[in-house]
């Protein structure tokens, strides 16, 4: 396995265990699950990009994105048919997680809102037989109104929480996140490298 598909696997195998989890839930158990699973991929990718793919040069990081989106593209290939739209869809995906964690102060702060970002979509698929592509200021703004307020966002919460915690806990303070430089930097350069 290269460098490259063992960061990729990384997200999937979390998306996994996280299903584990599921099981004793409500109405999660019972949603999209082809959406909810997708969904999971492009968190777990955030926080295992944070906290690692960060440490990596852009090339490495370059080279990992592809195999990762690539892994994407062939899971569901009747919805995604070209790369680059592919691509775009994740690129709004990171960055509202990214823009949920600039604006947070607290880790749970942080998995309660990428929860409702969540719920938002999964609600908006479920009901429109749809993946949402849609970012976090789209979702607040045009779907939210068209769904059922928190249908899923409890379980979400709590299936973020104990699923992502680990890594969390590894490299982020549980009580502040702080808002260094350096975060800003590497991000700054991956976003302008993308376009």
């Amino acid at each position: 396995m290269t460098k490259e598909e063992f960061y990729a696997n990384k997200p999937f195998k979390m998306v996994k265990d996280a299903e584990g989890l599921i099981k004793p839930f409500g109405p999660l158990y019972r949603a999209d699950r082809d959406f909810l699973t997708f969904e999971f991929l492009f968190f777990y990718y955030f926080i295992y990009d944070y906290k690692i793919f960060s440490q990596l040069d852009n090339e490495i990081r370059d080279k990992i994105l592809n195999v990762f989106l690539k892994k994407i593209q062939y899971s569901r290939p009747e919805d995604f048919t070209d790369f680059n739209e592919l691509a775009a869809f994740y690129e709004k995906r990171i960055i509202s997680f990214y823009t949920i964690y600039q604006n947070t102060d607290k880790i749970g702060k942080f998995t309660d809102k990428c929860a409702e970002y969540i719920n938002i979509l999964l609600s908006f698929s479920e009901n429109n037989n749809a993946f949402a592509c849609h970012n976090l200021y789209q979702a607040e703004k045009e779907l939210r109104p068209q769904i059922e307020q928190d249908k899923y966002t409890d379980e979400l919460k709590v299936l973020l929480t104990l699923s992502s915690s680990p890594l969390l806990i590894n490299g982020i303070d549980t009580t502040e996140i702080k808002k260094d430089s350096s975060s800003n930097n590497w991000f700054s350069r991956w976003f302008k490298k993308s376009k």
